[in-house]
């Protein structure tokens, strides 16, 4: 009967990550062409340039254009509504 010995996997054999794979099924490691990656590429691109811009420089953000509640605003809204809605249902 054949006696083991222990010893640890580096000692006898060095395992390097994807060479168990054949050569011919090695992908080269480049991103697909499609419309996703396409996009992560632009928006990784600016990321880069936004993270490695100097210190000090400065950086446009354009005014959001909200239109946010507004007292007088509701009220012309709810007239007009109501309004609306009296001159579709008049005729009925």
């Amino acid at each position: 009967m054949a006696i083991w010995k222990i010893d640890e996997l580096g000692e006898f054999v060095t395992l390097k990550r994807g060479y168990d794979l054949p050569q011919q099924k090695r992908k080269n490691g480049e991103l697909r062409q499609n419309k996703a990656n396409e996009r992560l590429s632009t928006m990784a691109s600016f990321y880069k340039s936004m993270a490695l811009k100097k210190v000090g420089s400065r950086i446009r953000i354009p005014k959001r254009q909200y239109m946010g509640e507004s007292a007088t605003f509701m009220k012309q809204l709810d007239t007009w509504i109501a309004s609306e809605i009296d001159k579709r249902f008049s005729n009925i």
